[in-house]
């Protein structure tokens, strides 16, 4: 029976559309454009990446129950608002993501069309521009132009980042999210179902972090799916975390939603490593927790580039102290004052 469950919502998640010619958007299809970091160079020119995802949103019967039973949840158990919750967070998973999409955007009054999408409905392109003017941290939105019977709106934000200074690259889950990510179903809970939660502090970490420093960039760096995108940036924004890139994980198939293994440690590995060749002068501070596998992957950045990272800072949440062995194995090769565990924001308040 699961496995049943897992090949018709991972269909769900798969489907796409026929044509192999490209074709522009319609009425009934979406668009998702991605926050992300624009290099802001000395010469005046912003380098940077737009990424779109183009879908139709589906209402398979049955796809919605199919989805609660493989994450082991009764809906029948849910309130009305926890199920309406639980509609609205899943409704990414039950779509067509649209191949073949051609789609142009508006950025500071040019336009720029980008290739068609790809079998899972997405699209990239790299871009430089050179605006009139521009400041470190300063928000520029872009739009996706659509036809002129199309009143709907699509757009996306770019924050611009100095080619020097210091970024944080920061984990979401279990470092400013309480996710309880090592309890799968209070995860799955956490996720789709209950009112979300910022850690107690850490918005107000980062906001003083930002306050002391004009250089400083934020690009927040997580495992979780795409298909989060909506809920995820409406979290940092509703806590007031500081603006910032989003750079989560595309997902193909069912299996791989809740899944911490290669895949996702992957994933986090290079977008921390291109975050470090997209802005080559600027020094890191890595934050995240000990749930999964932060400490390593970090200990791994911080062996290759050990002049370009600064800090790493674990937040303690499986009860080890910075002497566990686990911490001295993954740690041996980084000097001692460059890494920290902690289990209470506080704690990092003067560390910047």
């Amino acid at each position: 029976m699961r496995n049943f469950l897992y090949k018709f919502i991972s269909a769900c998640i798969a489907l796409t559309s026929i044509p192999v010619w490209a074709s522009p958007i319609k009425d009934d299809e979406f668009i998702q454009l991605m926050s992300s970091a624009a290099k802001l160079k000395d010469d005046g020119e912003i380098e940077f990446r737009v990424t779109a995802w183009i879908y139709e949103k589906e209402s398979r019967p049955g796809a919605q129950a199919a989805l609660a039973l493989w994450m082991k949840l009764d809906l029948d158990s849910l309130t009305s608002e926890e199920k309406k919750r639980f509609e609205d967070r899943t409704q990414l998973f039950r779509i067509d993501s649209e191949r073949n999409k051609k789609i142009s955007l508006v950025l500071l009054g040019q336009q720029i069309t980008l290739s068609k999408t790809d079998p899972w409905g997405l699209t990239d392109k790299k871009i430089i521009l050179k605006p009139s003017s521009t400041t470190h941290g300063e928000k520029i939105q872009y739009h996706a132009v659509l036809p002129d019977s199309d009143k709907r709106e699509f757009s996306g934000d770019l924050v611009l980042v100095s080619e020097k200074g210091l970024s944080i690259i920061s984990d979401i889950d279990d470092t400013i999210k309480d996710s309880y990510v090592l309890d799968k179903q209070l995860l799955v809970r956490n996720t789709f179902v209950n009112p979300l939660h910022s850690v107690a502090g850490m918005s107000d970490l980062y906001q003083a972090y930002a306050a002391s420093n004009q250089h400083l960039a934020f690009h927040y760096v997580s495992s979780s799916p795409l298909q989060l995108y909506p809920l995820l940036t409406e979290f940092l924004q509703q806590e007031k975390f500081p603006a910032g890139s989003l750079h989560l994980r595309p997902i193909k198939l069912l299996d791989e939603l809740f899944k911490e293994g290669s895949s996702s440690q992957r994933h986090k590995h290079k977008q921390i490593r291109d975050l470090l060749k997209q802005f080559p002068k600027r020094q890191f501070i890595l934050m995240g927790d000990s749930g999964e596998a932060d400490p390593e992957i970090y200990a791994a950045v911080a062996k290759d580039y050990p002049e370009r990272i600064r800090q790493i800072y674990i937040r303690d949440v499986t009860n080890e102290t910075a002497e566990a062995l686990r911490y001295q194995n993954t740690f041996k090769s980084i000097p001692k004052d460059k890494w920290r565990i902690f289990m209470e924001p506080k704690e990092l308040q003067n560390s910047l």
